[in-house]
């Protein structure tokens, strides 16, 4: 699943930027694939409980690329 759909799907932006410390406008990046290290690959996939995974982050980079 997509960063952006499982925020629409579960939270609001602002309280999934407040779950990983992160602000807004990082979190708008992590959604166009943007500035993801591992440790926040792996801090996204345990908040969203595996919804959000590895390979769907870099899909989102991909996609921003293109």
């Amino acid at each position: 699943m997509q960063l952006e759909a499982y925020i629409k799907q579960h939270t609001t932006v602002t309280e999934f930027a407040k779950q990983l410390k992160k602000s807004r406008q990082q979190v708008h990046r992590y959604m166009r694939g943007e500035h993801l290290t591992l440790s926040i690959i792996d801090r996204i996939e345990a908040e969203t409980r595996g919804q959000v995974t590895a390979a769907d982050l870099r899909a989102s980079r991909s996609e921003a690329a293109a």
